[in-house]
């Protein structure tokens, strides 16, 4: 993202980037990888040219990588390709569940390349209607001589805080077996409930995860005069120097969410 901003030096006060993000652009430090990395629940891809004007705003169309909940493939029409195809990304797309038209999953948008793509499934919460099987997205990106581990996360909606929290447990779980990698987990924990999301910060945090959004900070979606947190970034052995929801976006029942990360620099042995 860094070397793209610095072929158009006029955008750097129209985004208003912060000081620490400047720093990172200058020569001093021309050499450090930053990425920004965007989650989105597509709510079924019902607006998708929605969704692609929206990544091609100012501050969306700077994502390096970009995780999509609730994306399909109708009719087959691969919705996460169509995005892929229309903004300029590679694409992996994982089915979680069969629908009468197709299926219904994860994707992983990214502009670097993509491989170990894995399934996890998380467990199955029994309802007398709509019970859903739940399964988290892993894959590995390659960013320069950098590489991170990403997880796509899409948790139940309709239970309970210990529940939810058992329900991310495998993606942890998975994450901890490569604690040296620079790590995100992102997407839509349907954190309806303020114990909600303080039961999962705090199994995230004890493996080393943050988020640069704080409880009570940001909504994610509008339902009538209510303002729900429910999409999350978190990251561990990365820097975050900025992050935001893009609240006036329409193109989903939720909002975009983005964050900026600086990736560490391996050290480089000249021969």
């Amino acid at each position: 993202m860094i070397n793209w901003i610095k072929k158009n030096p006029k955008l750097i006060d129209s985004l208003g980037i912060n000081p620490s993000l400047r720093e990172l652009m200058s020569n001093q430090f021309s050499d450090t990888q930053q990425i920004r990395i965007a989650s989105l629940n597509a709510h079924r891809g019902k607006k998708l040219e929605r969704i692609i004007d929206a990544f091609q705003s100012p501050q969306l169309a700077l994502c390096d990588i970009i995780l999509l909940q609730e994306i399909e493939e109708k009719f087959r029409l691969n919705q996460a390709e169509l995005l892929a195809n229309r903004l300029g990304y590679d694409v992996s797309y994982l089915p979680a569940r069969l629908t009468r038209r197709g299926t219904h999953g994860l994707a992983i948008l990214s502009r670097y390349p993509v491989s170990d793509v894995e399934m996890l499934l998380l467990p199955r919460n029994e309802r007398l209607i709509n019970t859903r099987n739940r399964v988290a997205m892993g894959a590995t990106i390659r960013i320069g001589l950098e590489t991170i581990r990403v997880y796509n996360v899409h948790l139940d909606t309709n239970i309970n805080a210990l529940k939810r929290k058992y329900q991310l447990y495998p993606v942890i779980a998975a994450a901890n077996e490569h604690p040296e990698l620079p790590t995100i987990i992102a997407g839509d924990f349907n954190t309806f409930r303020r114990h909600h999301t303080s039961y999962l910060d705090e199994m995230l945090s004890d493996s080393g995860f943050r988020s640069p959004f704080l409880s009570g900070s940001h909504y994610t979606a509008k339902f009538l005069f209510w303002r729900p947190q429910l999409d999350w970034i978190y990251t561990r052995n990365l820097v975050v120097t900025r992050a935001n929801v893009e609240q006036d976006s329409n193109c989903s029942d939720h909002r975009p969410l983005w964050a900026d990360a600086v990736l560490p620099v391996s050290e480089q042995v000249w021969i």
